[in-house]
């Protein structure tokens, strides 16, 4: 239930699997509910409200799933982090019931709580569940209840922001959800001989991810629907060696990815097709020429690209300036999108790109998992997905061809599990 990355924001559906490292703490997803029936035994006072109860229902669960696994769970006490967020997690997420919740739990004696130092930028406020939670709720199943709202919207620093509906976001929820119904038909989980399972936990190695329906939602950047845009499901947070292991509906996956998915959209815009390797460049490794193409895209302006590409490849900017000359002579036909900070648009492409692949593929029956430009199936039905995505690619640019795709290679240790099997 614990994110990779801590930021005191809920990762992008992190109830689903979520990964739990050695020192950090659970945030508070919001998204796990026991039933009233079981909360009756917890013998708390009467709830000011039902946004009350529910708050205090979602904190207290919360609170017993990280102890399963000796965690505490992590929370905001700033007015501010609450802003705007009930459109994403439901009513009972506010300033006042969140805290009047915790401070229920500690006075009954079912939570301990950590506070953080006021303006602290360091560890959040963090709350853990004591013996007699743990002993109450330990029969008691935790049921996944997540926020409806599959549309997100964030602001220029990366911030939830509230928004109007309109037949714009209609649409778009609408497409999502029908994705979203037939995901949650699966069964995720994974294979290899360093995972088992523990209850609602599967662990590799020292990782814990917990299980639950996966699901997508949809997050647009700064302000605007014509921005961002990217699917994401927390099996996009797994490192790809543990990606490699997941099962879905018991058979082995394959991840078939497009290469070069963003250089490719930037020459179809342009109506050229690219013939070869977008980020070799003679002179450099292929891996300087991927990250300097890709940072060009970002950028805003040709100085923080080349800073960028001097931090990001730990070169000096002599030579950052001599890659960036390389890559902009062998892309003269898309150069004038480079240093237009025309990324975030690409991803609403590859967004739309991306959710038609899904949805072709929930039409003939294939599971699959999106991770941005590449997708998540099993093994045996890869190379069709291959063709799909190619084929989703060209319908968005029928003039220019299409994108190339290829199926990455399981592990080795997983082949063998998955033979013994």
């Amino acid at each position: 239930m614990v994110a990779l990355k801590n930021t005191g924001d809920v990762l992008f559906g992190a109830p689903w699997v979520s990964a739990l490292a050695t020192v950090r703490d659970a945030p508070l997803t919001f998204a796990w509910r026991t039933a009233q029936s079981e909360m009756a035994a917890l013998e708390l006072r009467p709830a000011q409200n039902w946004r009350h109860d529910d708050a205090r229902n979602a904190v207290l669960t919360e609170a017993a799933l990280a102890a399963s696994h000796d965690r505490a769970v992590s929370y905001s006490r700033r007015k501010a982090h609450y802003v705007g967020r009930q459109r994403y997690y439901g009513p009972s997420y506010a300033y006042r019931t969140i805290l009047p919740a915790v401070s229920d739990g500690v006075a009954a004696g079912l939570l301990e709580e950590q506070r953080a130092r006021p303006g602290s930028r360091e560890r959040q406020s963090r709350f853990r569940a004591t013996s007699r939670l743990c002993q109450l709720l330990k029969n008691s199943p935790a049921e996944f209840r997540p926020g409806q709202e599959v549309i997100w919207l964030r602001d220029s620093n990366g911030r939830l922001i509230d928004y109007q509906d309109c037949p714009l976001t209609d649409r778009l929820r609408q497409e999502l959800k029908t994705i979203n119904r037939q995901l949650e038909t699966s069964t995720v989980g994974f294979s290899g001989p360093d995972v088992r399972r523990d209850g609602n936990w599967w662990i590799i190695g020292e990782t814990h991810y917990f299980s639950a329906p996966p699901r997508l939602r949809r997050v647009f950047s700064r302000a605007s629907f014509d921005m961002g845009g990217r699917a994401y499901g927390p099996w996009q947070s797994l490192p790809a060696r543990h990606r490699a292991m997941m099962i879905i509906n018991g058979d082995p996956t394959l991840e078939p990815d497009f290469v070069a998915l963003h250089p490719s959209i930037a020459y179809a815009l342009r109506g050229v097709q690219f013939v070869g390797d977008p980020y070799e460049t003679a002179e450099f490794p292929r891996n300087y020429g991927k990250a300097g193409y890709n940072i060009a895209l970002n950028a805003k302006s040709y100085s923080s690209a080349r800073a960028a590409i001097a931090r990001a490849l730990n070169l000096d900017m002599a030579t950052a300036t001599r890659l960036l000359r390389a890559i902009t002579l062998k892309h003269r036909a898309v150069s004038d999108l480079f240093f237009s900070d025309v990324g975030v648009r690409l991803m609403r492409i590859d967004s739309d790109i991306a959710l038609h692949t899904v949805t072709s593929c929930q039409i003939k029956g294939i599971p699959v998992l999106p991770v941005h430009d590449s997708f998540i199936t099993p093994a045996r039905h890869a190379g069709q997905i291959a063709e799909i995505m190619e084929a989703c690619f060209a319908s968005r640019f029928p003039q220019s061809g299409t994108c190339q795709v290829r199926i990455k290679s399981a592990p080795k240790s997983h082949v063998e599990k998955r033979d013994a099997a």
